[in-house]
């Protein structure tokens, strides 16, 4: 909302994003997007929590959840919706919006070749910079780890990935991971009344896509 002031497209110059559909003036509300529109690493899927629960009794309890994992949450709920191809209670856009976002979503292979985490050893080599192949390390690790969490807990639902090969899930689940680490926000909740600090991360369909500008665009 607000309803028809927006589009969410592919430009003639190839740039996605998000369009007005008229003009605006100072002030104007141009995007609103209630909270249990978003994917939230506070509320991953059932067959996610399933298993991290069988590792971790204080699972349920989100204030008790470890930060460096909230990739891992909010990959498997986009997972979540993906697999299941269908309206979710995630889902504000009705279906034909939550495919046409799905549609505009980078290419895979094109989003991967411009994260370290992905890149040959000679790439990063090339560099010449400890510090990045330092970082570049620590990532790979993470990486796997949440990959294998991942596909675990995918493989305990067996209605979900149905013919799927190990293969093809490991690809989606480092796509999935891809998307939310380069996509998503951290916000602070009004109720929050925790003592850890600890944001929470989201996955905002539409709003993911509104640093996308075009170079048809002046400055006016």
């Amino acid at each position: 909302s607000p309803n028809d002031l927006l589009r969410l497209e592919s430009s003639s110059d190839g740039v996605r994003g998000i369009f007005l559909n008229r003009s605006i003036k100072k002030g104007d509300i141009v995007l609103s997007i209630p909270l249990d529109a978003c994917l939230r690493d506070d509320s991953p899927p059932s067959w996610f929590q399933l298993v991290q629960n069988d590792d971790d009794d204080d699972f349920d309890i989100p204030s008790t959840y470890n930060p460096s994992g909230w990739a891992t949450r909010l990959a498997a709920s986009l997972l979540d919706l993906q697999l299941n191809e269908r309206k979710s209670n995630h889902d504000d856009l009705g279906i034909d919006g939550q495919s046409l976002w799905f549609s505009l979503l980078p290419d895979p292979e094109f989003l991967r070749a411009s994260l370290p985490v992905h890149w040959t050893e000679d790439t990063v080599q090339s560099a010449r910079s400890t510090a990045l192949e330092l970082a570049v390390d620590s990532s790979f690790f993470a990486r796997a780890e949440a990959v294998e969490d991942l596909l675990a807990a995918l493989k305990s639902e067996s209605t979900l990935i149905k013919d799927r090969s190990e293969e093809q899930l490991r690809e989606m689940c480092n796509n999935a991971l891809d998307l939310v680490q380069t996509r998503s926000c951290r916000l602070m909740t009004a109720n929050d009344k925790s003592d850890s600090d600890v944001p929470l991360r989201v996955l905002a369909p539409i709003f993911d896509f509104i640093n996308h500008g075009s170079i048809k665009i002046n400055e006016g």
